[in-house]
Parts: C-alpha cells; sequence; structure tokens
C-alpha cells in the first residue's frame, strides 16, 4: 500500500556488499507526503552481476502489481544501470548525486592534498546544484575542471560524458522528488549493522528488519495526525499560501512556503505580448542565473525554465513571483500532486488532485481502497449510539467469519491441490528433474504465504 501511493520515486541503495562479515542487502526505498523515508522492501543480493540485478528488479516487478515507478534512483554502478534500463524500460533512471561525489572524492582522495581536493568538491557541488541550465552546466563544469587541472582525470571525463544520467540541468524535467527523497533510512541501516551478520540467524534479522520498518509506519501515523488537528502558521493574507496550507502537508508546506516567501524578492520582465505571457524572472540581490516563465492566461498554467515542478512537484519562487503579476488567487489543480496532499492515502479525493502515475488498476489494491473506505463509513456511522454500535460491531463480526471461513476452505483446496500436483510429476522418473523442483518451491511457497495470511 505504501508503494500505490508513493511508489512514483524509488530509491535503490546496497548494503554489506564489500563485508566478509555481513549479508549483502539491497533496499528499495522512497518518500511519503511527510518527507519521511519510507521502505518499500528489501533483498538479499549475491553479486554485482547484472544478471543478479535484473532477476531483483523483475521480482520487484512481481511483488509489486501496481507497475514501474516513474523515476528510479541508482547508486554509480553500470551494473545496476544496465540491468534497470533492461527490465524497466518506461522508468527514467539516475544515479545518486551524493554516491557520484563519493565516488569523485574515494579515487581523488589518494592523488590530491585534502585541503585541495575539498575546496574542488565544493566547487563540484556547487555547479551541481545551482547551475539547472545545460548551457550553464557545462560551461561551469569546463570552468571548474580546467581551475583545479583535472582535464585529464579519466574518472571526471565519464562522468561528464554520461551527465545526462545524473545532472540536473538535463534530469530537471523528470518527476525525481531531488532534494525531498531521503538519502538514507538511518533507523533501518542501523538494524542491518547490527543483525545482518553471519553470526545472526536470518529469521532473527529479519524479524529485526521487519520491527525497523513498522517503526517507520508509526512515524508517520504521528505525522498524519499532526498534519490534521494542527493548522499550518500562514505568513501573508494571500489567498494562493492559505489554499496550499489547508491543502499540503505540514512538511510540503513548509516548502512551498520558503518558496512563496522568496518570490517577493523577485523582479519579473514582460517579455511578449502574445497569446503566452513571458516573463524574465530575476532576483534583486545575488547571482542565481535568470529564468524564463512563460504564462497562459486562459488556461491558468505556468512553465518555469529551472522546472522544479516537474523534478519535484512543488511550484518554484519564478513560476509564484508571475502568479502574483498576473493576480492568480488560487492553486490550479494541475499544480497539487496527490502523494503531497493531506490526502495522499485516500481514494476518495482521486479525481480532486494530480497522481503522476495516473490510473492504477491493480485488483487487489483497488479491492482493498473500496472495503476501508466502507469499513470506516461503517464506523462513522455506527459510533452514534449505543443501539448502532451494536449493530454494527454484530455485522462487522458476521462479515469478517464468512470471509475467513471462505478464506480457508480456498487455502485448503489449493494446498491438496499442489500436493496432487507434486505427487503426480513424481510418478514419472523420465521427467524432467527441475519441473518436480520448481513444483515443489512453488507449493511450500505458496502454503506457507497461505497458513500466514490466515493466522
Amino acid at each position: 500500500m505504501a508503494y500505490y501511493h508513493f511508489g512514483d520515486v524509488v530509491r535503490l541503495g546496497t548494503l554489506c556488499r564489500n563485508s566478509k562479515e555481513y549479508i549483502p542487502i539491497a533496499i528499495f526505498s522512497g518518500v511519503n507526503h511527510h518527507l519521511q523515508p519510507v521502505v518499500f522492501g528489501c533483498a538479499l543480493i549475491v553479486d554485482d552481476s547484472e544478471a543478479s540485478f535484473a532477476w531483483l528488479f523483475e521480482k520487484w516487478l512481481e511483488a509489486m502489481p501496481v507497475g514501474p515507478p516513474v523515476s528510479l534512483v541508482l547508486e554509480f554502478n553500470q551494473e545496476m544501470a544496465a540491468a534497470a534500463t533492461k527490465i524497466l524500460p518506461d522508468t527514467h533512471c539516475t544515479f545518486c548525486e551524493k554516491h557520484i561525489l563519493g565516488t569523485v572524492r574515494e579515487e581523488l582522495g589518494s592523488l590530491y592534498p585534502e585541503p585541495e581536493l575539498d575546496h574542488f568538491i565544493t566547487d563540484l557541488r556547487k555547479c551541481i546544484d545551482c547551475c539547472r541550465l545545460e548551457e550553464s552546466f557545462e560551461s561551469c563544469w569546463d570552468s571548474v575542471i580546467r581551475k583545479y587541472g583535472f582535464r585529464n582525470n579519466e574518472l571526471l571525463q565519464s562522468l561528464y560524458e554520461i551527465r545526462r544520467q545524473w545532472a540536473p540541468a538535463y534530469t530537471r524535467k523528470v518527476f525525481c522528488a531531488r532534494n525531498l527523497l531521503p538519502q538514507s533510512c538511518q533507523n533501518l541501516e542501523n538494524v542491518i549493522e547490527k543483525h545482518f551478520s553471519s553470526k545472526t540467524q536470518l529469521w532473527v534479522a529479519v524479524q529485526q528488519l521487519g520491527q525497523a520498518v513498522c517503526n517507520f509506519y508509526e512515524k508517520e501515523t504521528q505525522a498524519d495526525y499532526l498534519t490534521t488537528f494542527q493548522m499550518a502558521t500562514v505568513r501573508t493574507a494571500s489567498p494562493l499560501e492559505k489554499q496550499a496550507s489547508s491543502i499540503f502537508t505540514r512538511s510540503i508546506f513548509e516548502k512551498f512556503q520558503d518558496q512563496f516567501a522568496e518570490s517577493f524578492g523577485y523582479h519579473a520582465d514582460r517579455l511578449e505580448d502574445d497569446m503566452l505571457h513571458k516573463y524574465r524572472v530575476t532576483v534583486s540581490e545575488g547571482d542565481e542565473e535568470a529564468h524564463t516563465v512563460s504564462f497562459n492566461p486562459e488556461k491558468k498554467t505556468v512553465g518555469c525554465s529551472c522546472c522544479l515542478f516537474e523534478s519535484c512537484g512543488i511550484l518554484c519562487r519564478h513560476a509564484l513571483r508571475v502568479f502574483i503579476i498576473e493576480g492568480v488567487r488560487a492553486l490550479p489543480k494541475a499544480y497539487i500532486l496527490k502523494r503531497w496532499t493531506k490526502h495522499a492515502k485516500s481514494i476518495a479525493t482521486v479525481d480532486d488532485y494530480i497522481d503522476l502515475r495516473g490510473c492504477r488498476d491493480d485488483p487487489s489494491t483497488t479491492m482493498y481502497n473500496d472495503l476501508h473506505c466502507d469499513a470506516i463509513k461503517c464506523a462513522k456511522e455506527g459510533s452514534a449510539s449505543s443501539e448502532l454500535y451494536s449493530v454494527a460491531k454484530e455485522a462487522l463480526h458476521k462479515a469478517l467469519d464468512e470471509v475467513v471461513t471462505l478464506r480457508k476452505i480456498r487455502d485448503q483446496q489449493n494446498l491438496q491441490s499442489c500436493k496432487r500436483s507434486i505427487k503426480k510429476s513424481a510418478k514419472g522418473k523420465d521427467s524432467d528433474h527441475s519441473t518436480i523442483i520448481s513444483s515443489t518451491r512453488s507449493a511450500s511457497k505458496n502454503s506457507l504465504l497461505e497458513i500466514d495470511d490466515i493466522t
């Protein structure tokens, strides 16, 4: 369900791959509507081969029938990227900026003195973060490389050649929640470092991992409560800011509010008087590059060359500056992503906001949401009085008993069917031995999963 709501952008990270004392593990994670890390799943891996990562992505898609993510943020690993491109052709794959800078520091650390390397990394980070346009990034990159005499460095040359796979200037039009996606799941990593060693039984390690994941959802529930019952403080009398405070979660509203407040320090010059109103937006103080904003007065749509909304789902200060000038008093639906709102996990508001992955038709998820809404309605109506409470309680228990009974019957039938299939396959010794093994494993796995579901 977490992946259903927040699986539009996923980060894949690995831990303990280079240690013989620990179990190598891969973590699929993302970010929820409170900007908290959310764990979608973990996997044990054997090696760094493209085949292993391809298997990992295939199993990932099987486990998450909602569909592939919009974007996938990867470690700087060519085998991982090749497998992702092959198995997830419709997903935009990018390399993690932090991992790239870490690789640069590690590779150059033994060749150059620490103070000079620190200055180089600082300038390189500034080049990456501040240059939102392709031309300015290429110019800045060349200037930094020349300044420190790294023109012949093979690593830096290779990074420049694949710059379209990691530099924000080239990936800015793809939603990847850049700067919003948590860099790591610290609590989870602490559990892994403590329990996923060769000295710990696997079932104990997995149990501890499950408890750590539960803690993430407890924090999400707490944030849901605060967002529902504590109103955010607005800084101005603007209806735009007031509307945003009522729609977005507190964490997202704070990001929006920062952009809105900063917009008052920008100046917009009108460039054209065509059907599209174009502006050149510059900051009053500082050296930030100028951006071009296009506004359609009929549709109330806006587009900025910085592409902050496209990459993060939050309107930038340049676009908000133009909204104020053009007299826009309410955020159009096109600029309210459902995944950032207070109703991110509700299907009742599915038509009110924008969903990046569109309509998803996973039957189990749809049915779950439908039943969840009915159960909530029953709880609201049944809590009005003691008499209604008794009726609702009895009805829910009766329905649950019928569902569980039918589920047990079906589970038993499936188990018997698997056993008959195994016996039938075992009769013919000349049959393919691998088929028997496959059937046995499948039957055992299904049986365990079904029994666990019943429990």
